[in-house]
């Protein structure tokens, strides 16, 4: 089977890193969404570390928090599709044991080797000032009480953006479950009817975990919801309805026009960005309210930028020239190294290490990681999921 007219075609020749499961088409713009929130999380980690005396500029790269959103609204995108395109004629769902397996895949083995470095290195410490087994399975990042995971100011903490891969891989082991509970609950509706009404689901669901989240409603601790898969439920059912809108309206004649209209949403994604940076940011200890409405304006920035790339059009837009230039896909290629490996050079020659300011700080971070992240790509990531054909 090779995909259905309307669908993104399969091409067999792409790596294995973002190869879709077998028969299912590939989104190669999403390559390019990767590689902006993958540079956009260095930039603002580097702020952390090295902050420009400008205020205006360190408003706005607080901004590029926004970035965060984007990677989640790609996984649930990409993952979710799979396991209902068979709804509309498309190829069938993953196999459980072949989906957990790359899966692990593509998680673990950048991660370990990461970890290893680290622990070996002189004067870095992985998490916490300690690295055990524990870290091995990101145990030591569930948020739970009593538990002290790291967070991204921490002076002792090389691997503290790794909170977001607790959530992807918590992410991982619920989605099986609540496909195969969907799947029976709207089995008996027609196409339409089911789209609609799961993508209804979906966003009241990811709404009440996000108030849940973000405002105590009990006389219990439970802050370290907001650090957990609930806490970001939201922006990963954005990511699902919008693979639910791909496998229902994807095939649809006129569906490319939303490609076309690129730069609209991206427009209107940079406009809700400058109000999250000059409406919500200032009122974030005001109240529960503007944490979650903030969440909430995040992931419709990062769904608008999404639009493009999930329905692609085949004419030569700005947006998909800039998503599909090859420099920008092959960064999107080994951002996974950039996210892993960026956090612990900007944190050692920043204000934690040998003190350089944001302007040098930046082009060293990007000098350094880049090639590392390179060399994680090819010399491990791609040979290891070599093992996803098998």
């Amino acid at each position: 089977m090779a995909g259905h007219a309307g669908d993104p075609p399969v091409d067999a020749r792409v790596d294995d890193v973002v190869a879709p499961p077998k028969n299912h088409p590939r989104f190669p713009l999403v390559d390019g969404l990767r590689a902006i929130a993958a540079i956009s999380v260095l930039i603002y980690h580097v702020n952390l570390f090295g902050s420009t005396d400008i205020h205006l500029v360190n408003r706005l790269i607080g901004g590029l928090s926004v970035s965060v959103p984007i990677f989640f609204l790609v996984s649930g995108f990409l993952l979710y599709r799979p396991f209902i395109a068979h709804r509309n004629g498309g190829p069938e769902r993953l196999s459980i044991p072949g989906y957990s397996r790359n899966r692990a895949l593509r998680i673990f083995p950048a991660y370990w080797l990461v970890l290893l470095v680290l622990a070996i290195l002189p004067g870095i410490a992985a998490y916490n000032g300690q690295t055990t087994v524990w870290d091995l399975t990101l145990t030591n990042q569930i948020p739970l009480p009593g538990n002290t995971p790291c967070v991204v100011t921490a002076n002792e903490c090389a691997l503290a953006q790794t909170w977001s891969l607790m959530v992807e891989v918590s992410f991982y082991v619920f989605l099986p479950i609540y496909a195969a509970i969907a799947a029976i609950a709207f089995k008996r509706l027609r196409l339409t009817a089911w789209a609609w009404l799961e993508i209804l689901l979906l966003l009241v669901l990811g709404l009440i975990a996000t108030v849940f989240a973000q405002t105590n409603l009990t006389s219990f601790d439970l802050s370290w919801i907001s650090g957990t898969m609930i806490g970001h439920f939201l922006w990963l059912a954005l990511g699902m309805g919008l693979a639910i809108a791909s496998v229902r309206w994807g095939r649809h004649p006129r569906a490319h026009r939303v490609g076309d209209l690129g730069a609209l949403w991206w427009a209107l994604a940079f406009g809700i960005f400058l109000a999250i940076v000059f409406w919500i940011t200032p009122r974030i200890g005001q109240g529960d309210i503007y944490l979650s409405l903030g969440m909430v304006l995040q992931g419709m920035v990062a769904f608008l930028l999404l639009l493009p790339a999930a329905f692609e059009t085949p004419r030569l837009t700005l947006v998909n020239r800039f998503l599909s230039w090859s420099p920008v896909a092959w960064i999107g290629l080994i951002s996974y190294g950039v996210f892993l490996w960026h956090f612990v050079i900007a944190q050692k020659l920043g204000h934690l290490g040998a003190g350089l300011s944001f302007v040098p700080l930046l082009a060293a971070t990007i000098g350094l990681t880049i090639p590392i992240a390179a060399a994680s790509y090819y010399g491990l990531e791609r040979p290891i999921l070599r093992f996803k054909r098998r």
